[in-house]
């Protein structure tokens, strides 16, 4: 699971200007005086090394061609610290060349998670730059590229945006801009490794999965906005999981299998993550049937919630009960589709069927508790194409 921290350092000769940017009022909030923009991009990026507990940097710099300045671990670091302060700028843009010089470094195979920051003042001159960023995405799937652009301009915006792919492009028209997109450049780009941690772990399941001949696992992302606390947990995450088990009982009866679900994980890593395994069946009804139908229902559920909070007058109640057998009518019929996409041949005697329309209502009923949706990615879609319920 190890990660490295890859730096496209500008040194065009435009990278040897002051910056065009007015100066911040406050003489507190620029931490250094600088004569060129890259002497601060070399300033601000040794510092932000040191402060980081990254574990792996590499330093690739980049003008007419592109130079690997440095690649190794934080704490070797200071020998390529004179280095960089060497770095001086001449010559023209070729971001392309610093983007394909990544790519084709063979030592950075090694690593399962890329971020790569592009600190550069404006723009590529020379090769296709986009045409470089997407190969690198194409060889590293979860990377993600950032850039800051220093002093941008409107052509500079437009190819810093196609370039930063999975990531995001910060302006810096000052020496306390440059330093404020840095760290959260650095910070975007660690929630990324975060979010990637899931994937990896997905990857790794499925290849154990398959050498032992098991089930495979299915990684849930919360897509509605939820924060992993306490209250999340009660009132969306457990009710979803309860009714995702006892639907995927229900179906595991109904095919003459034995139930095999686990819960693997549940972790914060922005969005939500829940890692399953034998979930299968569940996941595809969640996806296919309940939650399409929880959206068509979801004003009739938020009414029976309000009104089960007013039932000390006899209107309320009698309002509440014709919403309640207007809804069971429907988790019924919801129900009853579910079991059959696993009755295909009708012989199912009815004191069976009747026991496993019951428990897909009470997974339905769990389910229609909360509001939270999620894609699925794993044995029950091809690929990541569950997104688009």
């Amino acid at each position: 699971m190890s990660s490295v921290w890859i730096v496209l350092v500008d040194v065009s000769g435009s990278m040897a200007d002051g910056f065009s940017g007015t100066p911040n009022a406050d003489p507190l909030a620029e931490r250094g005086v600088w004569r060129t923009k890259l002497d601060a991009a070399k300033d601000l990026l040794l510092r932000q090394v040191a402060a980081s507990r990254v574990q792996d940097v590499a330093i690739f710099s980049f003008a007419d061609t592109s130079v690997k300045v440095f690649h190794g671990s934080r704490s070797e670091f200071s020998r390529a610290t004179s280095i960089i302060q060497g770095l001086t700028a001449g010559g023209e843009t070729n971001l392309a060349g610093g983007l394909i010089a990544v790519t084709d470094d063979e030592p950075l195979e090694r690593y399962q998670a890329l971020s790569v920051l592009i600190l550069s003042d404006g723009l590529s001159n020379v090769g296709e730059p986009v045409s470089a960023a997407e190969g690198l995405i194409a060889k590293y799937p979860f990377a993600r590229i950032d850039t800051i652009l220093i002093d941008e301009t409107e052509e500079g915006r437009r190819i810093a945006e196609s370039v930063s792919l999975n990531g995001s492009v910060r302006p810096a028209f000052s020496l306390a801009d440059l330093d404020n997109a840095l760290d959260s450049a650095r910070a975007s780009s660690l929630q990324q490794e975060l979010s990637g941690f899931a994937y990896r772990r997905l990857g790794l399941q499925s290849e154990l999965a398959l050498l032992a001949n098991a089930a495979g696992p299915t990684l849930l992302t919360v897509t509605s906005s939820a924060e992993l606390t306490a209250a999340t947990l009660r009132n969306d995450i457990i009710p979803t999981l309860q009714g995702m088990e006892l639907m995927e009982q229900a179906a595991s009866e109904a095919l003459g299998q034995p139930f095999r679900g686990t819960i693997s994980s549940i972790s914060q890593d922005s969005p939500i993550s829940i890692s399953l395994t034998g979930f299968k069946e569940a996941v595809e009804l969640a996806l296919e049937w309940v939650i399409p139908w929880r959206r068509q229902n979801a004003e009739k559920l938020a009414a029976l919630k309000l009104r089960q909070q007013e039932l000390e007058n006899e209107k309320a109640m009698i309002e509440n009960r014709r919403l309640e057998v207007e809804l069971f009518d429907s988790k019924f019929q919801l129900a009853e589709h579910m079991l059959a996409t696993f009755e295909r041949d009708h012989s199912m005697s009815d004191r069976r069927r009747h026991r496993l329309l019951q428990q897909f209502l009470a997974g339905i009923d769990q389910m229609s508790r909360t509001s939270i949706e999620f894609r699925a990615i794993g044995p029950s879609s091809e690929d990541d194409t569950m997104t688009r319920r």
